[in-house]
């Protein structure tokens, strides 16, 4: 990769929406520039983050011309050789940001310090280590237990409830729960899966677009290592 010593801020998408540009490209073709006529079919927030997300990465230039990267990542995108290749560019633009950090063992203060060094603060903050996670992830790096595990929500226990252990599908899907018994301050979404139980999606009644992205993305993350174990 160029030597990009004046980076962007980290990026701060989400990951499928990375993703899914890449997707798009390779539907189509890598043009030698990517501007706004690219990217004209997302908002202008989305279209600013992917284009500093590709510029972090090199895979263009400060001008929006297309680097050889970029080809090369979205040629491998789907195929054997995406990991190795998503690997390659992750963890070099990462690398003057976590510096010497052990990502094996480091905690979440630990990497979001490293961020805040960058010059990242407030909610982009968060936006980026979950972005950073997530590629790292996809990626095949390892990282922390700890990072991973961090975002698991804590039970509310200003409302006493019966424990009992659930497994890791029973927490994916409502703990079990039948439709129509939502907890407090968020609404039910039912429905059935063919040859299945049935299931169902308790969000908050203010969800958004951005929300349900994040959603999607834990749920292929999930899927993913289901796959992996049952293999």
């Amino acid at each position: 990769m160029p030597d990009t010593t004046r980076r962007p801020l980290p990026p701060y998408l989400t990951m499928k929406t990375f993703t899914g540009f890449l997707e798009k490209l390779k539907e189509t073709t890598v043009p030698e520039r990517i501007d706004s006529s690219v990217l004209k079919t997302y908002s202008g927030s989305t279209a600013a983050t992917i284009s500093g997300a590709l510029k972090f990465f090199g895979l263009v230039e400060e001008s929006g011309t297309t680097t050889p990267y970029l080809t090369g990542l979205v040629d491998a995108y789907g195929g054997p050789m995406w990991e190795e290749s998503l690997k390659a560019i992750v963890v070099k633009a990462y690398a003057p940001i976590v510096k010497d950090l052990r990502l094996e063992n480091a905690t979440p203060a630990m990497l979001a310090e490293k961020f805040r060094q960058g010059g990242v603060e407030g909610e982009t903050l968060e936006k980026c280590v979950r972005f950073f996670e997530s590629v790292m992830t996809e990626a095949g790096v390892k990282l922390s237990p700890h990072i991973l595990n961090k975002s698991r929500s804590k039970p509310d226990r200003s409302r006493p409830r019966p424990k009992r252990k659930e497994t890791e599908e029973e927490e994916m899907n409502g703990g079990g729960g039948k439709p129509g018994t939502a907890p407090v301050g968020t609404v039910c979404f039912p429905f059935p899966i063919p040859g299945k139980p049935d299931a169902a999606l308790y969000l908050p009644p203010d969800v958004t677009s951005e929300d349900w992205q994040l959603i999607d993305e834990m749920m292929r993350l999930y899927l993913k290592k289901r796959q992996k174990t049952d293999n």
